[in-house]
């Protein structure tokens, strides 16, 4: 998962994503055979901080 999660955070640093696609997702095989991937996932994004009154 690190080419993905480097791809992700790269991104967030301000490199241009169409230069980062072909690094945002790896296969995962199971007996030779692609099962999945893995990819980064937007939803995981730490929240914002924000300022305190």
């Amino acid at each position: 998962a690190r080419v993905p999660v480097a791809a992700a955070a790269l991104a967030r640093a301000g490199v241009d994503a169409e230069l980062l696609t072909e690094f945002a997702g790896e296969t995962l095989l199971g007996g030779g055979r692609p099962v999945g991937s893995v990819r980064p996932v937007g939803a995981l994004d730490p929240a914002p901080l924000t300022a305190c009154a």
